[in-house]
């Protein structure tokens, strides 16, 4: 239950109204979809979409920038069948006009997955305590990244995160903010290799990162299997991928010990906004 606590109907609700705001300006700027202009009203043009299906619109209120850009007036948006208000859902959406769109009908589950993950990462951010301009403008770095309310600008769905589960979201995020150990491996030279630049080698690179101690453990980890450390370079890996997909993608690997799982790292993690990038909140 800890997990879909955010899954509310007043959250739900503007979780689907905010990806068909961006979704009507996105395609109405490239093409893909011709919405039909109404009437004035003030400063606003009227516009109406129709869908394929008879009956079925959208009505809303928009401005067209400059490049046709359409800035949509998310709050105007209404979803109307035959005339009678409907809910608005951002998947019925998609479907609606998934031939205007082009999206193949072998993809439209993964699309359709992507968006629906979308809107519970939505529903989530929107139940948190916003920060305060004030304070953003004298929050570090990782408070900004944790309080960013949207992913990409166009992209609609922009928090697919394809593969996490609700307890993966919780601990990955980075709106969650959940501290994150490394999972760190010992990966034999005759499978791997190290480059970097000139200024940094990997023996100053192990020790910055890991440490003396750190180091010293995983060398004597490695002894107690009957390996010798020199013929293996060190790695981190982030637990997600570890879990579910190292660990069964390279067992053979594992068996055979051309890779050593040496456990997790002592330093502490957050994710940043492409969750596959992290930031050492222990040794900044």
């Amino acid at each position: 239950e800890r997990v879909t606590q955010h899954l509310k109907p007043h959250l739900w609700a503007k979780a689907n109204r905010l990806p068909i705001r961006k979704a009507i300006s996105e395609f109405a700027h490239e093409l893909l979809i011709a919405p039909r202009l109404q009437r004035m009203e003030g400063d606003w043009e009227k516009y109406v979409l129709e869908s394929e299906t008879p009956g079925l619109e959208y009505w809303f209120q928009a401005r067209r920038l400059l490049l046709d850009h359409w800035q949509v007036d998310a709050g105007s948006l209404e979803k109307r069948i035959e005339g009678r208000p409907a809910p608005l859902d951002a998947l019925d959406f998609v479907i609606e006009f998934s031939r205007h769109l082009g999206i193949k009908e072998e993809m439209m589950p993964v699309y359709l997955q992507e968006i629906s993950s979308t809107l519970y990462g939505s529903a989530y951010k929107q139940a948190k305590t916003e920060i305060s301009a004030a304070e953003l403008a004298f929050a570090d770095y990782q408070i900004v990244e944790a309080g960013m309310t949207e992913g990409h600008p166009t992209f609609i769905a922009n928090n697919g995160r394809i593969g996490f589960d609700a307890l993966d979201y919780s601990r990955y995020a980075p709106e969650v903010g959940s501290s994150i150990r490394l999972i760190w491996l010992a990966v034999h030279k005759e499978m791997a290799t190290f480059k970097s630049i000139s200024t940094l080698d990997y023996d100053l690179l192990m020790h910055e990162e890991l440490g003396r101690q750190a180091l010293e453990q995983f060398d004597a980890a490695l002894r107690q299997k009957g390996l010798n450390s020199t013929d293996y370079i060190y790695m981190p890996a982030h637990p997600w991928q570890w879990f579910n997909r190292l660990s069964t993608i390279f067992a053979a690997d594992i068996a055979n010990r051309h890779i050593v799982c040496l456990g997790q790292g002592k330093d502490i993690y957050h994710a940043q906004q492409s969750i596959r990038t992290l930031f050492n909140i222990s040794d900044p």
